[in-house]
């Protein structure tokens, strides 16, 4: 059964799959049924906020673009400071979203 995605969703990944699982007992040796599939976000704001649009041509690729406020009042050193502390949370979020996403699709 697959389910409908609404407009604010995106499918990254899909499988199918089906087997045959013949035994001489009338009780089954796994329980059956499908694996449930608990909805997983993930914050994708702080990147898509460095996104640069392009000034060129039509199809000229997007720019990631980070620059550090050495300015700013938190910024102690090139990595301490509140430009790459919100980096590496985003990045962090991120990993753990898409070993969240590898783990359901090895089910």
């Amino acid at each position: 059964r697959r389910r409908r995605q609404s407009p604010r969703q995106l499918r990254l990944q899909g499988r199918s799959g089906s087997a045959q699982l013949k035994t001489t007992t009338s009780a089954t040796p796994e329980p059956a049924g499908q694996v449930e599939f608990i909805p997983t976000e993930v914050p994708i704001t702080w990147l898509l906020q460095q996104v640069k649009l392009p000034g060129g041509p039509v199809g000229a690729a997007h720019v990631l673009s980070f620059k550090i406020d050495r300015d700013a009042e938190g910024c102690r050193t090139p990595r301490r400071n509140p430009q790459v502390e919100a980096a590496l949370y985003a990045a962090r979020e991120l990993c753990a979203w898409s070993k969240r996403v590898c783990q359901f699709m090895n089910q």
